[in-house]
C-alpha cells in the first residue's frame, strides 16, 4: 500500500471520529444558548450512559473489522461475510437491551449519576430519547469501520457529514425556532446518526458488493472475539 493510499483510508476515518464527536458538541452548543441552563447540566449527567452506547457502537466495530479484515487476508469469503452478518445481528440486539434495560430503570439510573429533582424531567426527557434510537447509534459507528474495511472510506465521511449538517439543521429548527426544549436536542442527534446507519444496511445488502449481507452461520467464538 502506498503512501497515498494509507492517507484515502486514514483521513476519512479521522475525520469521521472527528464528526461523531461534534455531534454531541453541537447539541450542547444549541442547548446552553438558547435553553436554560438546566438542560445543558442535564445532558452532561445522562452521557455517561451514552458514552457507553458509543462505547458498544466502537467495540462491535474495531473487533468485528478485525476478524473480517483477517477472514479477507486468508481468502475465506464465505466465512467473513457470515461473519459479519452475524456480527451485525449482535451489535443489533445488545443496542436493543441496552435500550430496553435503559428505558426499565431509567428513573434510577438517572439519579445514581447524580440528578437532582429539579433536573430530573429534562435528564428524563434527553435520555429517552437517545436510549430508543441505541441500535441505530450503535449501527452507525459500527459501519463507519466496515465502510473503510470494504474499500469505500469516502462514502461513510460522506454521510457522517450528510448526518451531521442534518442534526445541525433539526438543532435549529427544532430549538431556536420551534422552541421545542431539550428533548428534541436528542432527536436532532439521534436522526442524524440514523441517516449513515441506512447508508450502511443499504449498501450492505446490495450482494454485487464484495462484502455484503449473507444468511449467517452461529458462531459464539465469533461473538466473543468481536
Amino acid at each position: 500500500m502506498t503512501l497515498t493510499s494509507l492517507v484515502e483510508y486514514i483521513l476519512p476515518t479521522i475525520v469521521m471520529m472527528v464528526l461523531f464527536s461534534c455531534y454531541t458538541i453541537i447539541d450542547g452548543m444549541f442547548i446552553s444558548k438558547f435553553i436554560w441552563s438546566n438542560a445543558l447540566s442535564a445532558t452532561n449527567i445522562v452521557f455517561p450512559v451514552i458514552s457507553l452506547i458509543l462505547g458498544v457502537g466502537i467495540m462491535f466495530a474495531i473487533g468485528c473489522s478485525a476478524i473480517v479484515a483477517k477472514k479477507m487476508g486468508e481468502g475465506k469469503n464465505k466465512e467473513e461475510k457470515e461473519d459479519f452478518t452475524l456480527i451485525t445481528i449482535s451489535a443489533l440486539v445488545v443496542g436493543c437491551i441496552i435500550a430496553v434495560i435503559s428505558i426499565a430503570f431509567m428513573k434510577e439510573i438517572i439519579y445514581v449519576l447524580g440528578s437532582t429533582e429539579a433536573l430530573y424531567d429534562n435528564c428524563k426527557e434527553y435520555l429517552f430519547y437517545m436510549v430508543i434510537f441505541t441500535p441505530f447509534v450503535v449501527l452507525k459507528l459500527y459501519f463507519d469501520y466496515f465502510l473503510v474495511t470494504a474499500g469505500v472510506p469516502n462514502l461513510g465521511l460522506i454521510s457522517g457529514i450528510v448526518g451531521g449538517l442534518i442534526n445541525i439543521v433539526l438543532d435549529y429548527v427544532f430549538i431556536v425556532e420551534l422552541n421545542l426544549g431539550v428533548k428534541v436536542a436528542a432527536l436532532a442527534t439521534c436522526i442524524g446518526y440514523i441517516v449513515p446507519s441506512f447508508v450502511g444496511i443499504i449498501y450492505f445488502m446490495n450482494k454485487k458488493h464484495a462484502l455484503h449481507f449473507v444468511k449467517p452461520k452461529f458462531n459464539f467464538k465469533v461473538i466473543k472475539d468481536s
